[in-house]
Formats: C-alpha cells, structure tokens, sequence
C-alpha cells in the first residue's frame, strides 16, 4: 500500500503541479517553494529518504539531499531514472552499509515527456515487527529480499548478505548453502516474486531444524498414548465396577414393571449418589412412584367413567323420550300455525270484501248529501247545510277508516304495487298542504312548510310518499290543541333526505312509542279516548317507507310534542326494484306482480 500510495502521489499530484512542470521545462526554480512540494514525498520518520528531479536528457535538476542547484545538472549516473514512461520502483542496491531502492514517476505535458521525479528510500524494519513475523511462521526461518536478477541480497531487517550458494534439490525440495551462516547446512528454501516490483520474497529454514521437529513430536506422542492408554484400562475398570450393580438393579426392576409390581425399587444407596448413575436411580425411583399413583388415579377413573356410562344410557333414554315429546309439540305447533295462517287469509279477504262493500253505500252518502246541498231536492234551511257538511264530514272519515282497513288488507296478501320513480321533492311537499290546511285552520293551528330545495329528487312512489306524509300531517293537527303548531320540512343528508313533521301537541310516552307503529294501536286506549281511528294509519305508513328502502321513526316528549321522520333514498337501489316489505301480520310473501 505504501508503494502504490507513493507512486500515485508522485504521478497524480506532484507529477501534475505547475511549479514541477515549469522547473522540469526550464524555467529557474525556487529552492523554498520546489523543497515545499517535494517534501510531501519523503516522510520525516525517513532521514535518509531524497527527492529528486530529473530533466528529459537525465540530467539531475534538484537534489533534495544537499538542496543546492549547481551551475549544471551532472550525469545521472548508475542510479538514476532508467529510460521509461511508467512509474516504477528500481532494483535494491547499498550505499554506506544501507540498502535502498528508488522510485521513479515520469513527469508529461500534453504527452509529451518533461522529465522524472525520484525518491530514494531505505528498506528496513524495526524489532517489534521482525518479531511478529517471526512469531507468524517461526523463529528458526529467515526471510530475505533479492533483486529478481539474484545479483543483490538483504535482510528483513535492511542489511546486505552474500548470495547463498550450492542450489540443489533434497528430498523433492530445494535447498542452498549460506555464505554467512556456515555451520547452519543446507536449508529448505522458496521464494515468490512481489508484485509491482523487481524483487523477490525468499524464506528458508535450515534442513537440521525441519527434521528435529517431527523427531521430537514423535517421541512425545508415543509416551503420551502408552500413558493414555494405561489410564483408560484403570477407568475402564472402576468405571464397570461401579456401573455394572446399578443398571442390573435398574434392569430388574424394569422387569418388575413389565410385570405390574410397582413395589421394586433401586438400592437407595446408589439412588443418594449425586454422579449420572445416582441421578438415573433416584429418577428411575420417582418414576415408579408416578406410575404407581397414576394407575391407581387410573382405575378410580375407570370406574368413574363407568359409573358416568350408566348415567349417560338413562340420560340418553330421557332424551329419547323428550325428543318425541318436542316432535309432537312442534307438529301441532305446525298445525297451529296452518290454522292461524288460514284464519289470517279468511280476516284478510273478510277485510277486502267488507271495506269494499263499505265504499259503496258512503260514496252514495256523498252523492245524496251533494245533492241537496245543491238545491235539487228544493231549497234548504241554514241548519240543514250545517247537518248536511256534518254528514259529509262524518262520510269522509268513515271513508278514511274504510280505506286503512283495505290498505291494510292489500299489504297482508301481498297485492300492494309500487311505481318508483324521480319523483321532485318540492312538488309532492307543496301538494299535500291542500290536504292539511283546512283541518289547521279549522282548529286554530299554524301550518309552516319548510322546503330543502327545488333541486331535490327522490326515489319513491308519489302516490305512497302523499299517502305517509298526509297520515303524518293529519295525526299532528289532531293531537296538536287550537294555538298550536304543526310544520313540516325536509333535509338532504347524503343519500338519502329526511322528511319530518313537527307538532307541538300532546307528545306520545316512551313506553308506547315502539307499539304505536303496531296495527290497530293507538296511544290513547279505553273508551275515554280523545281522538277517532283505527291505528292502521302510522303501521300503513312504515310499511309503505320499508318497502320504498327507507324508514320512519318517532322522537317525542309528553306534553311538548312529537317528531315523525320519514327517510328515503335519493338514487335507487343497484337491483332497480323495491324492498319486499315484512307484512304486518309477520307474512312476507309477496306476488311476483307487485315488482315495479
């Protein structure tokens, strides 16, 4: 790293300086500034490492070691810069007794060749790190370095040796001689080339010392096995004296299991050892006192269970028995409910039938009493008119109650029909105060409509939306007293619109707000009731809002007044129809004709 680290140093950032290139070019150098930039390359831990500049010609320019420029750059001489374009390190050579290399980086511009910049360097290495490597492949090898020619040796440590000698093959191995170490033999040697350099790494280690090692590591093994081996046959003795009586007991016993005796136990003397076989025997002991008290849970178990056997065949004859008392009570049940669905079916076409024979002889009452109103049957006093508008009064609301209980009787046999349609809100709202008004004004109540919008839609029957909201409007003046107030508006909540009709009348309890929504129901019970009707008018109007995919519901408070609010849906639903609607006799059939 410290080599290709200085080589990219010298090249890229020193090779590249301005200053460098100029003086290389031969412009007149400045000796602090030139020192200042060549002194990056040689570190201050190095006193004998030297900068150098070399011109094209290889002519010394700058010596950084004397830091005086002569009147001439002399020759280059043996140890300059070789003739070449690449950076490189040069062959290892001695001087004073210490062993240096150079590294050499041609300096260019513009591809052209301005000249060389050379660092001189020492090899050499201190004592801790000759120990370390000496501890990684050991003290009797030596390491070397040598010029790839094999014409220069050294040290690790940087000292020049002699070349060894007497090269030869031993042993498929090769070994030299050491000039320097003549009593040492011949050694086992091998070397490797470094990359990037022209040196070549060589270790070798005297053949004396490679043999004595594995003489001695033999010698050692051998006592340590005959040692070994007498240690095994004492352990292996003791080791079967103490094992053999346990597991014999261990075995008996186990066949004492086998058997169903569960008395048999390990001598207790070997159970209170705390080494393995103690461990087993206490165990194999607490072992046996667990099968011992589980088979004797066991078989309390068994009779248990078969006393609960028992037990079971009784309760299962009783619920044989019971089963057939509940077949019998749900086949009359089932004959009960055939019998009320039929006398359901014969009230509803009772209902039909008389509602119809009803409008009848009153559409005539109507008939007759407009009639004389009009003077055809001769003129009439003032007290007559009065009696007169009295019976058409009094035929209406027959006509009302006659026309709930058919309503009525349709939604049980499931013949109501449903036009749906984009019905305008406004329109529909607007309309129904012709219903209304007379019946207000006639009490002294106020009448206020609020609307959400002309632009306002909804999906619904127009014939049953008036028919809910007249209910609603006609149940608010009659239990609203004269000076009170009776409003009704409606709201656009998302999808759907909230109708509401607002009265200030007597309010409903709130035990009674679910029942009055049940047929023939009313808030006021008993004989001494204040208002007219059947109770099928608000059970009509729910119907009718469930079967359009909305809803009615009631908020009131005794004494304050009530709130009805009926919610439809703006868009219709994805299959296009109407809800089928539960009827209020608990049947939801419905004919396939009754689909819009």
């Amino acid at each position: 790293r410290s080599v290709s680290t200085t080589l990219a140093l010298m090249g890229d950032t020193i090779g590249n300086d301005s200053v460098i290139r100029r003086v290389l070019a031969g412009a007149t150098p400045d000796s602090a500034l030139v020192a200042s930039k060549l002194r990056r390359l040689t570190p201050a831990s190095d006193t004998t490492a030297i900068a150098q500049l070399w011109s094209a010609d290889g002519h010394l320019i700058w010596d950084g070691g004397s830091a005086v420029i002569a009147s001439g750059p002399p020759e280059t001489g043996a140890v300059g810069p070789t003739r070449t374009d690449s950076a490189h390190l040069s062959p290892l050579f001695t001087e004073r007794g210490g062993v240096y290399y150079w590294y050499v980086s041609p300096v260019r511009r513009n591809g052209r060749r301005l000249g060389w910049i050379t660092v001189r360097r020492r090899i050499a290495s201190t004592p801790q790190a000759r120990r370390q490597i000496q501890g990684l492949i050991g003290e009797k090898v030596r390491v070397y370095f040598r010029n790839d020619s094999g014409s220069f040796w050294t040290t690790l440590a940087g000292s020049p040796v002699s070349a060894p000698v007497g090269a030869r093959p031993a042993g498929g191995f090769a070994t030299h001689l050491r000039p320097d170490e003549p009593t040492s033999g011949p050694a086992f040697v091998t070397e490797a080339p470094i990359a990037g350099t022209p040196w070549t790494l060589v270790l070798d280690v005297p053949v004396t010392a490679a043999d004595a090692t594995p003489h001695a590591v033999f010698l050692h093994l051998a006592i340590f096995t005959l040692v070994l081996l007498f240690a095994a046959v004492v352990v292996a003795w003791v080791v079967s004296r103490r094992l053999t009586r346990p597991l014999i007991e261990l075995a008996e016993a186990t066949e004492s299991i086998a058997r169903g005796d569960y008395s048999r136990r390990v001598d207790a003397v070997h159970a209170q050892s705390s080494d393995e076989i103690g461990r087993l025997a206490e165990s194999f002991n607490h072992m046996i006192d667990e099968i011992a008290a589980s088979h004797t849970e066991l078989e309390q178990q068994i009779e248990e269970a078969q006393s609960m056997s028992e037990e079971l065949e009784s309760a299962n004859a009783q619920l044989q028995e019971t089963t057939l008392e509940a077949e019998l009570a749900r086949d009359e049940a089932d004959a009960a409910r055939r019998d009320a669905e039929d006398a359901n079916r014969a009230k509803s076409a009772f209902l039909a039938t008389m509602s119809h024979e009803l409008r009848t002889p009153l559409n005539a009452i109507a008939g007759y009493a407009e009639l004389l109103e009009m003077g055809v049957r001769g003129p009439i006093t003032r007290e007559q008119r009065e009696d007169l508008e009295r019976i058409r009064r009094s035929q209406r609301a027959l006509l009302a109650l006659v026309d709930d209980v058919l309503s009525f009787a349709r939604i049980e046999a499931g013949r109501v029909e449903y036009r749906m349609e984009e019905v305008p809100l406004d329109v529909v709202l607007i309309a129904v105060e012709n219903h209304i008004a007379p019946q207000a004004r006639a009490k002294g109540i106020s009448y206020v409509y609020r609307p959400a919008g002309a632009d306002v839609c909804i999906w619904t029957d127009r014939e049953k939306l008036e028919r809910i909201v007249v209910n609603l409007l006609s149940n608010a003046v009659k239990f609203t007293a004269a000076g009170g107030q009776v409003a009704l508006e409606s709201e656009e909540c998302g999808d759907v619109v909230d109708i509401r009709v607002i009265d200030t009348g007597c309010g409903i309890a709130a035990d009674k707000l679910d029942a009055i929504f049940e047929p023939f129901t009313q808030a006021e019970a008993g004989l001494t009731r204040r208002s007219e009707g059947t109770g099928l008018g608000l059970a009509i109007s729910r119907e009718f809002a469930h079967a359009m995919g909305g809803e009615l519901i009631v908020e009131s408070t005794v004494n304050q007044g009530s709130t009805f609010t009926l919610r439809l849906p703006i868009r219709p639903p994805e299959d296009g129809g109407v809800h089928a609607p539960e009827s209020l006799s608990g049947d939801a059939t419905r004919d396939d004709a009754t689909a819009v």
